[in-house]
């Protein structure tokens, strides 16, 4: 009876091992588009993030992802994420955000029609929006941050004038103040200077101010000193409002936009 027994379990184990899948070192992750893999989210703000990325992705055909790791494993940040994205099944359309905890970089990585929603400038500015919060780890604030630009960006794929030239918009805002703070005070200087000048009185003439017989002209001449020379900018004839995505090739030789750093 045992051996019977025996047999019938032996039997069972190899009807079902080759329907079995085996995962060795591999943790389950019950959220599609949130992988937090270095767990720097509670079990909430998983759940809020992963909803939210959803709603998002269902809504414009793509997938919006983040993940998180402890190690790179030896690879570049922006070959990671790249990697990450090709191999697990997601929409060929989307973009996504990493953070690796061990050296902290992050990199995010755009596929299909997102590698034009989200140009070079674009990506930049999502990520100087999540700078501060990433600089002292506040990660779920700056994973909903990056969750809401990418909300923007997609209803708004066409429209780039108000993020191309963020960097050159804030310096120009700075330069501005400069210029009106330097009229202030060089205006309040001139003021005090002139206040200070009581025993100097207008005169027409200059005769009071030249030394008699110090002054003999010979001769006279017009000599051309120098020439003023206007430049017009041309615009192109393609869209200027369009800025420029660079791209590259993953290891699956797929094309990927993207960008990467340090936090």
């Amino acid at each position: 009876m045992k051996k019977i027994k025996l047999f019938l379990i032996m039997l069972a184990i190899t009807i079902l091992l080759p329907n079995m899948k085996i995962t060795a070192n591999a943790e389950y992750l019950p959220y599609e588009y949130v992988a937090d893999y270095a767990d720097i989210l509670t079990d909430e703000e998983e759940q809020t993030l992963n909803d939210r990325l959803t709603q998002i992705s269902d809504y414009n055909d793509c997938s919006v992802v983040v993940l998180t790791v402890y190690s790179l494993e030896g690879k570049t940040a922006q070959a990671y994420a790249d990697d990450y994205y090709d191999y697990n099944d997601f929409n060929y359309n989307g973009i996504l955000f990493l953070i690796s905890t061990e050296e902290r970089d992050w990199a995010m990585s755009t596929s299909g029609d997102s590698i034009d929603v989200f140009s070079d400038a674009r990506l930049d500015y999502i990520f100087e929006q999540m700078r501060y919060d990433l600089k002292y780890d506040d990660f779920n604030s700056a994973f909903t941050t990056f969750a809401d630009l990418c909300e923007e960006f997609y209803n708004n794929p066409e429209e780039y004038d108000d993020y191309n030239n963020y960097e050159e918009s804030e310096e120009g805002s700075n330069l501005l103040l400069s210029l009106v703070l330097g009229l202030i005070i060089g205006t309040i200087t001139t003021i005090v200077f002139y206040s200070q000048l009581k025993s100097v009185k207008f005169d027409k003439a200059a005769n009071n101010y030249v030394k008699s017989n110090s002054l003999n002209i010979l001769q006279k001449k017009d000599m051309f000193l120098y020439s003023t020379e206007t430049k017009t900018r041309k615009e192109s004839s393609s869209n200027s409002n369009h800025s420029h995505s660079s791209t590259h090739r993953s290891s699956s030789g797929r094309s990927h936009g993207g960008r990467s750093g340090k936090f």
